[in-house]
């Protein structure tokens, strides 16, 4: 399941991308403005798709109390939930508050 939340996003990129450069070829684009047009749908999907994707996975999210130290398990295991949890109320540059 993580490989097809992981590959999805850039084939959909890709076949779309390459769509809109095959409905763009007929008009004769300059090479660069062309080029340009497919690059920006691609890249622009790729992230936007990989986000939505990365939604999908199921995550844990521990955050420190007192500053904004973040951390965010996908697919981890019971020992390693429990040592990022401990980690994230002791963490090496934690300050204790005032």
């Amino acid at each position: 399941m993580t490989r097809i939340l992981t590959w999805a996003p850039v084939v959909v990129a890709v076949a779309t991308a390459t769509g809109i450069g095959w409905k763009l070829w007929p008009y004769h684009l300059p090479m660069d403005l062309w080029t340009a047009c497919v690059a920006s749908v691609l890249g622009a999907l790729t992230v936007s798709l990989g986000q939505a994707a990365a939604l999908l996975q199921p995550q844990i999210t521990y955050r420190c109390r007192h500053c904004a130290f973040t951390v965010r398990l996908t697919f981890a295991d019971a020992v390693e939930n429990r040592r990022w949890q401990e980690a994230a109320q002791a963490h090496p540059t934690h300050l204790p508050p005032r």
